[in-house]
């Protein structure tokens, strides 16, 4: 769990200065609600999208990182 949180903040870390801008795009929640991601970086708030299949083990795995990231930043917005 620790070797995932690593990757995952260095990943962030190094996202900001070697990765290009992601492409846009929409998205709809189970709740009806339609976020763009453009639109929400322009919050200029962080903004983590993770994409993994509830079926994988590796991926559910990685489900308490992401959340204990959120309820260390939920405050921040």
């Amino acid at each position: 769990m620790k070797l995932f949180s690593l990757f995952v903040i260095t990943l962030f870390a190094f996202s900001k200065v070697y990765a290009s801008p992601p492409p846009d795009f929409t998205m709809t929640d189970i709740e009806g609600v339609t976020y763009n991601l453009y639109d929400e970086l322009d919050k200029g708030k962080p903004v983590v999208i993770a994409f993994f299949n509830v079926s994988c083990g590796t991926c559910q795995a990685g489900v308490p990182t992401l959340e204990q990231i959120w309820l260390n930043n939920a405050m921040q917005g």
